[in-house]
């Protein structure tokens, strides 16, 4: 059986749609586990039409993550999926995973493609792109290319077993270091369809959230994590991997801050980016470009 995590917060307004969109699916070896993460909206009102198909959880503000491993905790599937309550699935998305599965009992988890979609759906982007695509091992290219998303995922429940459950303390990129946990010990192969419809709402994190209010250093961590897991043999062989991955996180919340004149901020961080990897003139120029007078001095 497959266990379907939902986890929502105040989105009474669209969450059913999430749900119908699983309800649809032609593989039908499935639970939904609704974890509502303190809505204050009519989300309840709006789930009780479904109480006799879903297992409902109300808990009190904890996050993504800390919805997700509630659901986690009270599934009874031998493999996971997740899906957020602003988000739908194909009808074939579970089928063609669970395939998958049965034919290589050696694989942890399985992604898929997804389409991406913005606000009111004027523009969509098809992810990952097909450069992108790896299975196997790729403990690596999970580190270092965008490759999986969480709505895509079906892994097994053992996988959770063994690495345990979502960092609560990283908010922003408690998915990333999941993925990166799992692939760290177990196979991973991808289904070539974009089988899941992301929606991006205008009230989001993701998409309300910008790259100077995002904390980095959250992000740093986990990408220092990662590189501490390697051997001493992968660490030498990914070290200029390792070091262009943090210069371009940093340049990016340095280009965010220059935007915003915030010229104290992104000339530390153009600083970073150059330290770790000083090979890129677009990062001096960001920098000259901080070097800005204060007005009135």
């Amino acid at each position: 059986m497959v266990s379907v995590i939902i986890p929502t917060f105040n989105r009474g307004y669209i969450v059913a749609e999430a749900i119908e969109s699983v309800l649809s699916q032609t593989y039908r070896d499935f639970e939904i586990i609704v974890v509502d993460d303190g809505s204050t909206d009519n989300t309840r009102e709006v789930l009780e039409p479904y109480r006799d198909r879903i297992r409902y959880f109300y808990q009190e503000n904890k996050g993504v993550a800390g919805a997700r491993n509630k659901g986690i905790e009270e599934s009874r599937g031998a493999f996971i999926a997740f899906l957020d309550s602003d988000d739908i699935w194909l009808p074939e998305k579970l089928e063609r995973q669970r395939q998958l599965f049965d034919h290589c009992p050696e694989l942890g988890l399985v992604y898929t493609r997804f389409w991406r979609v913005y606000y009111g759906g004027q523009k969509k982007k098809l992810e990952p792109k097909d450069k992108y695509l790896k299975k196997g091992y790729i403990y690596p290219q999970v580190l270092f290319t965008y490759l999986i998303w969480a709505g895509s995922v079906m892994a097994r429940k053992d996988c959770f077993n063994r690495v345990g459950r979502f960092n609560t303390s990283l908010p922003l990129v408690q998915d990333r270091d999941m993925w990166l946990r799992i692939a760290r010990e177990f196979k991973i192969s991808f289904v070539n369809e974009p089988l899941v419809i992301n929606r991006i709402q205008k009230d989001t994190v993701w998409a309300s959230t910008s790259d100077t209010q995002r904390p980095m250093p959250e992000k740093e961590e986990m990408i220092r994590v990662a590189y501490r897991r390697f051997t001493r043999r992968e660490k030498i062989r990914y070290f200029f991997s390792y070091r262009f991955k943090l210069s371009t996180e940093y340049a990016k919340g340095a280009k965010s801050n220059l935007l915003a004149a915030n010229y104290n901020v992104s000339k530390r961080l153009y600083y970073k980016a150059i330290l770790y990897y000083p090979f890129r003139f677009k990062y001096w120029r960001g920098l000259i470009k901080s070097l800005k007078p204060v007005k009135g001095y």
